[in-house]
């Protein structure tokens, strides 16, 4: 990989990445738009008793997706939940099982924008990244921007991969700087994560990665309070 530190593609794009506002700023994906609060719908013709009991049945299939067995390979680690409460906290900020992620692969990319659009924080970062890989960097871009906007944690090790692999954006220092905020927001395996995108790292490479993180969770992340990912549970 290229280790010089390259512009940004463009001024815009890096006003985006800073949380500007104003004209430059990019407009949110349709997904982000919301009912307002005085919005009725109509209900259905047959009502249902038991739509939150359907919800936490739903959660809870959710958080099952992020169980695997240790060590196994097709299981990322930075995806995998050894408690019930670090499936929780995976649901709850964005991340894709790699169940989901496999199910993802199969889709076609308007199928994939579909879910997008619909609001799935994963289906979010996971779609911006192939955006980008297309090579459509601004909408992917805006795409996972959002989702981090809405407090998805997953999206900034999103960003990272698209800083690492684009041809047009590819930087070290802007791809490890976006874990470390993920880091820095409460993913400890975030730290691990970034040793295995990018080995091999100087100490100067290092230094620059942690200011750059530092300026970002300042602007980008709004310096937020941190979310920590659940520890192991111990046996």
């Amino acid at each position: 990989m290229n280790r010089l530190h390259r512009p940004l593609l463009a001024t815009s794009l890096a006003c985006m990445l800073a949380g500007c506002s104003g004209p430059e700023a990019p407009a949110e994906p349709a997904h982000t738009a919301a009912a307002s609060p005085g919005t009725t719908t109509r209900p259905s013709a047959t009502p249902r008793s038991t739509s939150s009991d359907d919800a936490v049945l739903h959660r809870e299939a959710a958080m099952l997706t992020y169980v695997c067995d240790a060590g196994a390979p097709a299981c990322p680690e930075a995806l995998v939940a050894r408690s019930p409460q670090e499936a929780a906290w995976l649901l709850d900020h964005g991340y894709p099982s790699s169940v989901l992620l496999a199910r993802y692969a199969q889709l076609s990319r308007t199928e994939l924008n579909a879910m997008a659009d619909a609001g799935s924080l994963a289906a979010m970062v996971v779609y911006g990244v192939r955006a980008a890989a297309d090579g459509d960097t601004r909408e992917g871009i805006e795409y996972v921007v959002a989702a981090t906007q809405r407090g998805s944690i997953y999206g900034y090790y999103g960003l990272s991969a698209i800083f690492q692999n684009s041809p047009e954006l590819m930087n070290i220092v802007e791809a490890g700087a976006y874990l470390r905020v993920a880091y820095i927001l409460g993913d400890a395996k975030a730290a691990t994560e970034l040793q295995r995108r990018l080995p091999g790292l100087t100490p100067g490479e290092q230094a620059m990665i942690d200011e750059r993180a530092a300026s970002l969770y300042q602007t980008m992340a709004g310096a937020r309070a941190p979310a920590p990912r659940p520890l192991q549970e111990e046996h």
